[in-house]
């Protein structure tokens, strides 16, 4: 028994050795010294030349790793995407990495059967471009990577843009970077790039990405078709990948970390290797033994990382076939839009393509009135179950995702709606899905919502969000063109019954009509268009084109206009209006009404004579403006008369607290005046400090002596009594009681005749000594004054006094006029404004103008007198 077992153990000895000499064989077969040729073109980050001119990126990571593990020597073979193709196609090249599997291109080239990376293609635009859907791309400059999958291959750009029936132009560049780079130069309006290009450097460039993605893609190494090297590649190829694959910390996913910032899965730490050769000699059966074992663990723990790999593999293959069955439908329901215009259609049709292509459990659509109330609705997977969301939309109420979607733009998520949503009649249909919702709108304007039901391992994906939200906005766009194409719909309407009409009517209608030949011709014309040109009927039929009675600056427009309703019919106006000339050269505005003759070439055209309608109008405006004008014065003088009533009434107000306080104060003043008298004649020989403070008490007392008498001032002042003065007297005596410091130099500007008013000379003069000596004061009592008198207008003098102060900041102007403002720190702040009351009261008015910096000029206007002095 027991040689029998030692018998069996010495077999599997034999086993193993023959095995691993047949796997050395192998591994050794290849020349060591084999150089292969690898394809480079520039597809950062996956594969470019840094800037010593190595390869670098993604793929010569992995290739250069395989290569020192082969044995083999990497000679890198520049060229574009499309030479590289090329020359793996002629064998002048071994391997070509990054190559997109489809089956056109298995029928030219062997491909590895180990996939190294998914990925798909998006398009971008110019930064602020308005290109949201497959749609959008109608009439553009699109740049696209020359041989690509993504634009050659199935489900590639130019196949998507045949099936829309959309014209645009494709440029084709040789790499990813000159796209961006015509993006931002704004040569180009759209480029196509793989996501994974797009992603690394999107934010180097001023491009946006769209919403518009296709074309997922399992990316390969490829090998020459007939090379007798391509299987021996693809063999240990797909073997080191594996390898590279079931190992979280090799090359593999640290590449993916370094160049596209993904990280490898977690994955349950497997127990290391006893390696079986330290139990050093302990006998040929324990070893034999405990290679058994060994060779079990080893493939009992290959197999558990291969399901998870597997299992992995699963759900991204299950995320990638929900996104194709997302971009499928979006395909479903673009295609739905172009042909269908009826709303009620378009919805339904929207929800049975999102269910249908199996993308989505349920859908559904509700359209709102301009109230809120529910204008129309779809639904697809939910059957008699939706009945109470319709019910409950029809009370004017809405779900909780619902609410949310109107509030917000975007997608709103909802997670776990069971829980969340517990009011919602169909929070119960979700399952373990979450929803979708968003608003349906174009140009601000909402028209609805859109919410479905997704399996909740999927929704992580922006991919799936940003297809959700292209779809939404397709939908919109839709809901835009059909409310456009009713409204056109019943002008066309309109215009077929005036065709129809037309020949009945062309002779005897009250409006020039005339019917236009493809090459301009006027083919007939009836009387009226005769009268109205001024030229007969024989002149003008069959012998002048309609464009010799059109004003020149009008031409091109009214040309463009004849050429475009004969390409495209619909796109030319119907109603416009433009400015004929007649015989003898007179312009007239005419209001057109054209539209082809069905069957022929021919337009048919009425021309309303609005010349006296375009004057009135003209003549309306200009009335428009003047009553503007004279109600934009009306409330001026409202505003001033309305702030005149509130100085009053603060005036009033201050009047009877001055008159009380002035009361009170007057007679301790007195006794403190007559205290400091006493004190200083009693004191006469007191040290120096003693007679300061006499000195300071008794100045403060003139300083409050005085704001009584402003307060006094400024609140009894009496009604003037207007007499005819000379202006020119008045400011001459003014200046002349003024006390001007002697460093201030006064500077007349006086007229030598009279300038007559009717005022109050007394208050005149008290008004101009006022301004005279805030003048002196502002520049410190040093500087120049001028005052000017100017009489030129006729109906106003204006009296000026400037003086060099520092002027008065621009926030200040009004304010110097209200009572006990002042910006100087011994100022009482009553001054200017028993100037402005004295100066309003002789139906003046007065103004501050300043520069800060520059000084500061009072304008005060008094009406000049005219005729003999009335009584009172």
């Amino acid at each position: 028994m027991k040689n029998r077992h030692v018998g069996r153990y010495l077999a599997l000895f034999l086993c193993l050795v023959l095995l691993c000499g047949a796997l050395f064989s192998v591994a050794v077969s290849a020349d060591d010294s084999k150089t292969l040729r690898v394809g480079m073109y520039e597809n950062p980050p996956k594969i470019f030349t840094d800037s010593e001119g190595n390869a670098s990126g993604f793929w010569p990571d992995i290739i250069e790793y395989i290569a020192a593990k082969e044995g083999w020597k990497i000679e890198y073979v520049h060229g574009t995407w499309a030479e590289c193709l090329e020359r793996l196609e002629r064998n002048e090249i071994d391997i070509m990495p990054d190559t997109g599997f489809t089956e056109p291109r298995s029928k030219k080239f062997a491909f590895s059967n180990e996939t190294v990376l998914v990925s798909w293609s998006r398009v971008y635009v110019k930064e602020g471009a308005e290109i949201q859907s497959i749609l959008d791309l109608e009439g553009k400059t699109i740049a696209v990577l020359r041989g690509s999958v993504n634009v050659e291959g199935p489900e590639g750009i130019k196949e998507i843009v045949r099936e829309f029936d959309i014209d645009c132009t494709f440029v084709e560049m040789d790499d990813y970077i000159e796209v961006f780079k015509s993006l931002e130069r704004k040569e180009i309006d759209a480029g196509v790039t793989n996501k994974d290009f797009g992603s690394k450097y999107e934010e180097d460039f001023d491009v946006a990405r769209t919403p518009i993605i296709f074309q997922p893609v399992h990316i390969q190494f490829a090998f020459t078709k007939n090379s007798s090297l391509t299987p021996y590649l693809i063999e240990r190829i797909d073997y080191q990948m594996k390898e590279l694959k079931a190992d979280d910390s090799s090359i593999y996913y640290q590449s993916l970390e370094k160049w596209f910032g993904v990280k490898p899965a977690e994955k349950p730490v497997v127990p290391g290797w006893v390696k079986w050769m330290l139990a050093g000699m302990g006998g040929l059966a324990l070893l034999l033994f405990g290679g058994s074992l060994i060779l079990g663990s080893r493939v009992r723990s290959k197999t558990k990382e291969l399901s998870e790999e597997i299992t992995e593999r699963k759900r991204a293959e299950e995320r990638i076939k929900h996104l194709n069955l997302m971009l499928r439908a979006v395909r479903n329901i673009n295609q739905l839009i172009v042909r269908e215009k009826d709303v009620g259609r378009l919805l339904e049709g929207v929800c049975q393509n999102l269910v249908g292509t199996r993308g989505y459990y349920s859908a559904w659509v509700a359209l709102l009135d301009g109230s809120g109330g529910l204008a129309a609705y779809a639904e697809a997977g939910l059957g008699e179950r939706f009945g109470p969301v319709i019910d409950l939309l029809k009370r004017g109420g809405m779900t909780e995702c619902g609410r949310k979607a109107l509030a917000e733009p975007g997608v709103v998520v909802t997670e776990n709606p069971l829980l969340t949503c517990g009011d919602c009649p169909l929070s119960s249909e979700y399952g373990g899905g979450e929803a979708l919702t968003v608003r349906l709108e174009h140009e601000g304007e909402v028209y609805g919502l859109l919410s479905v039901s997704v399996p909740g391992d999927v929704t992580d994906f922006d991919e799936e969000i940003s297809l959700f939200a292209a779809v939404a906005d397709d939908i919109g766009f839709a809901l835009y063109g059909v409310e456009i194409e009713e409204k056109y719909k019943k002008a066309e309407e309109e215009l077929q019954r005036s065709e129809e009409r037309y020949r009945a009517v062309f002779e005897h209608t009250g409006t020039a009509t005339i019917i236009v030949e493809e090459d301009m011709t006027i083919f007939l014309a009836n009387e009226y268009f005769a009268a109205q040109t001024g030229y007969s009927r024989e002149e003008i039929e069959g012998k002048k084109k309609w464009t010799e009675f059109v004003h020149p600056e009008d031409l091109e427009v009214m040309k463009g206009y004849h050429r475009e309703r004969r390409k495209k019919g619909k796109s030319a106006p119907g109603q416009y209006e433009f400015r004929q000339v007649d015989r003898e050269g007179k312009t007239k505005s005419i209001f057109m009404i054209v539209g082809m003759i069905p069957g022929t070439s021919r337009s048919v055209a009425s021309l309303l004579d609005i010349t006296e309608r375009k004057q009135a109008e003209e003549e309306l405006q200009k009335h428009r403006e003047h009553l503007k004008e004279l109600v934009d014065q009306r409330t001026r003088e409202l505003q001033e008369a309305q702030e005149g009533l509130l100085r009053a009434e603060r005036l009033a107000t201050l009047g009877q607290f001055s008159g009380s306080v002035s009361h009170e104060l007057r007679n301790p003043l007195g006794v403190i005046d007559s205290s400091v008298y006493f004190l200083k004649s009693r004191l006469k020989n007191a040290d120096e400090k003693t007679q300061e403070h006499l000195e300071h008490i008794k100045s403060s007392v003139r300083r409050s002596t005085a704001i009584i008498e402003s307060l006094l001032d400024l609140t009894r002042m009496k009604e003037p009594r207007a007499e005819k003065l000379d202006l020119v007297a008045v400011v001459s005596e003014a200046i002349a009681a003024s006390k001007v410091p002697a460093a201030v130099k006064v500077v007349r500007d006086l007229p030598d005749e009279k300038v007559p008013v009717n005022a109050d000379g007394e208050q005149l003069r008290m008004a101009f000594k006022n301004v005279i000596r805030n003048a002196a004061e502002a520049m410190d009592g040093r500087g120049t004054l001028t005052i000017t008198i100017d009489a030129a207008s006729g109906e106003w003098a204006e009296v000026s006094f400037g003086d060099t102060g520092p002027g008065i900041a621009p926030e200040n102007l009004e304010k110097v006029f209200q009572p006990l403002f002042s910006t100087r720190a011994k100022g009482i702040g009553f001054g200017l404004s028993i100037v402005r009351m004295i100066i309003e009261k002789q139906a003046g008015t007065i103004e501050a103008k300043s520069k800060q910096g520059e000084g500061a000029t009072f304008v005060i206007r008094l009406p000049l007198s005219a005729g003999e002095d009335k009584e009172e």
